[in-house]
């Protein structure tokens, strides 16, 4: 499961995410929609570990994502984590 506590995201300036609170829970189609630059890639970006997050967090499978190794991400995403 993916969780977002008060999660605020976004480059420069602007804001694209402000304060997500939600979940994608494990075996669930979830679709990311909206019209272009309202940070449908920054939030996949920010859950990948590849952009700055501005304030709150995310957590994969109850672990702060900041605490989770390029290892450990790899072995969650493969369906075998041993977190």
């Amino acid at each position: 499961m993916i969780r977002f506590e008060n999660l605020t995201l976004g480059y420069g300036s602007r804001t694209l995410i402000d304060s997500l609170t939600g979940e994608i829970r494990r075996g669930h189609l979830t679709a990311l929609v909206g019209r272009n630059g309202t940070g449908k890639s920054t939030l996949l970006r920010a859950i990948a570990q590849l952009g700055d997050i501005a304030s709150g967090e995310i957590f994969i499978d109850g672990k702060e994502l900041s605490r989770i190794s390029p290892s450990e991400m790899a072995s969650t995403a493969s369906g075998h984590s041993r977190m």
